[in-house]
Formats: structure tokens, C-alpha cells, sequence
């Protein structure tokens, strides 16, 4: 019977910490199964290749606060030079895809054809030319 040893009991303190471990771990999966984001991609079609979202401008700012709908919307509107000049010098850099054209630059670029408007100082175009159909 030497080969044989007899195991000893867990102490209670053991078996409580091994408890707290385990349901701490489940604990912690179950709610980031529960909270976990919905990472599906919402529903879209293109139908009409004349129509809507034809056109595509990211632009990258060094205030945050200009990122708003309300100072966009106000940039567009045009009604205040102040206000336009001031957002097209905040400008850090823009993506801008249309139809037939992509446009990657450091600092703001105006829209060909677009009136008046100038580049902003030190501004660089990082890449251009015709966009890809697919």
C-alpha cells in the first residue's frame, strides 16, 4: 500500500479561490458575448448608377470640432469667408473618390471647376488620376 498515497483534501480557502477564478472568467466571457458589438454590415444596394452617393469627400482636421455636421453644413452654405477660410486651413488632408476621379492630398485641394478657391498653403497632392471601375 506504500504506492498508493492517499490525496489530501483542498483547503476552503483553495476552493474558494479556485471558485472565484472560474466564475470570474465566465463572468467575464458571457458579458463580452453579450456586449460585443453588432459588426455586421448594414444593408445597401446600388441600383441606380446615376444616383445618389456618386460622389465621396473624407477629410482629416486638426480641430475636432470641425468635423460637425453644423460646421460642414456652414462650409458648404459658403455664406461666411471667415468661416470657409478658416475650415479649408484646418484641413489636414482628403481622400476624394468621384465617378471618374480619385484625389489623395496632404492639406486642403478645391474641387476641379470649383470658383475662386485655391489650394491651401503647403498643400500636396499625394496621388491622382482616373478611379477604377469594378
Amino acid at each position: 500500500m506504500e504506492g498508493e498515497q492517499s490525496r489530501k483534501p483542498l483547503d476552503p480557502l483553495v476552493k474558494t479561490a479556485l471558485a472565484l477564478c472560474i466564475s470570474l472568467i465566465v463572468i467575464t466571457v458571457v458579458g463580452m458575448v453579450l456586449t460585443a458589438p453588432d459588426r455586421s454590415i448594414p444593408p445597401y444596394s446600388v441600383m441606380d448608377p446615376a444616383g445618389l452617393y456618386q460622389r465621396v469627400t473624407i477629410y482629416v482636421f486638426a480641430n475636432p470640432g470641425l468635423a460637425e455636421e453644423a460646421a460642414l453644413k456652414e462650409y458648404l452654405r459658403g455664406a461666411d469667408p471667415l468661416a470657409r477660410s478658416g475650415f479649408e486651413r484646418a484641413v489636414r488632408g482628403l481622400y476624394r473618390l468621384t465617378s471618374d476621379t480619385e484625389l489623395g492630398a496632404m492639406g486642403f485641394v478645391p474641387e476641379s471647376g470649383a470658383k475662386g478657391e485655391r489650394p491651401s498653403v503647403g498643400a500636396r497632392v499625394l496621388f491622382q488620376g482616373k478611379a477604377g471601375k469594378t
